[in-house]
């Protein structure tokens, strides 16, 4: 990673790399983003959509550069 929590990013930060470090059969990147939870409760934040070159992630579905 990074990126800690609390960081601004912008559209030229990078955020992480990706590898494989699990059971998994390719490298990939889980990536979210929210709105800040309660104190006691920080995951309860409300999810942000997040737009990568105009696209929208689906979950599951593959995403590649188009550079």
């Amino acid at each position: 990673m990074r990126v800690t929590l609390g960081s601004t990013v912008g559209t030229d930060t990078l955020l992480g790399r990706v590898g494989n470090t699990g059971n998994t059969g390719e490298p990939h990147l889980h990536i979210h983003a929210q709105r800040p939870g309660t104190p006691t409760m920080p995951l309860s934040g409300e999810p942000l959509p997040i737009r990568l070159n105009g696209w929208y992630p689906v979950r599951n579905l593959r995403y590649t550069s188009r550079r």
